[in-house]
């Protein structure tokens, strides 16, 4: 395997263990990603393709690796891993959650469309211009800009069912900013 880890071992550990799961149930992961740890910014992963559509590097937060539980780390790793593994521009349509949906019911983890700012410290979703809590758990997610998320995030489809809700208990969210 050529991945190029990250200078931390714990995290290297966890890349690993997911790469080779992914690869393990037959997901296109390719053999050339660079993992590194980025400065805070806002968001917890974020896979980076090439002009050619290959993926190149998978970013993940630096506070996410300081304040994340391994869940929540291994939960982003797969999160990237799962659009490394689709065409560029895939994002989270309907391909994306499918996968997202396997790869859940293989680990038991809750893979979702919509980072928790949250697992970033108290304060980190303050920076956010919309900010939203699941109202079954009270998950909290940041997002800091206008999203079909933030126009939609209170509609029903015609069976009254919400369009939007939290993957992990299906709780219905609110707009708190």
């Amino acid at each position: 395997m050529s991945i190029i880890l990250t200078q931390n071992v714990r995290i290297n550990t966890l890349i690993t263990n997911c790469v080779d799961n992914m690869k393990k149930w037959n997901y296109n992961v390719p053999n050339t990603i660079k993992f590194v740890i980025v400065e805070p910014r806002r968001f917890l992963g974020q896979c980076v393709f090439a002009k050619n559509g290959n993926p190149l590097t998978i970013k993940l937060n630096r506070s996410l690796i300081n304040h994340g539980t391994e869940n929540d780390i291994t939960e982003t790793i797969y999160h990237e891993l799962i659009h490394a593994s689709l065409p560029k521009g895939t994002h989270h349509n309907a391909t994306w959650c499918k996968v997202a949906k396997e790869v859940n019911e293989k680990t038991g983890l809750h893979i979702s469309r919509l980072a928790d700012s949250s697992k970033l410290g108290a304060d980190y979703y303050k920076e956010y211009k919309y900010v939203f809590r699941c109202k079954k758990c009270g998950k909290i997610i940041g997002l800091s800009r206008m999203t079909r998320f933030v126009k939609n995030y209170n509609k029903k489809d015609s069976n009254g069912e919400p369009l939007w809700w939290h993957s992990k208990d299906h709780g219905e969210f609110e707009r708190i900013k």
